[in-house]
């Protein structure tokens, strides 16, 4: 599924919860952003079966849900920083 609109790509953030936006923050958001600005993302897919949110292992990324934002940032802007904001707003 592909979502364009910034509405619902924003909420689709909130929906992974505090607990796993504070993990990905503590992992370091700068290693998941890519050189066009996309952060990447990869929830595992054993837990979703169970109605569960959590981030995959590297070990479970061949079998992960994957999830693409690209971050809308402009130039002097670090996409980590907007990513960042757009975070602790969210929690």
């Amino acid at each position: 599924m592909k979502i364009n609109n910034k509405k619902n790509a924003k909420k689709s953030l909130e929906i992974l919860g505090n607990s796993v936006l504070n993990q990905l923050v503590q992992n370091g958001l700068e290693s998941q952003i890519d050189d066009d600005k996309i952060f990447h993302i990869r929830l595992s897919l054993s837990s979703l079966v169970t109605g569960k949110l959590r981030l995959a292992e590297r070990s479970e990324w061949t079998y992960a849900v994957k999830g693409k934002y690209k971050i809308e940032s402009y130039p002097g802007q670090e996409p980590g920083e907007v990513l960042l904001e757009l975070i602790s707003k969210i929690e």
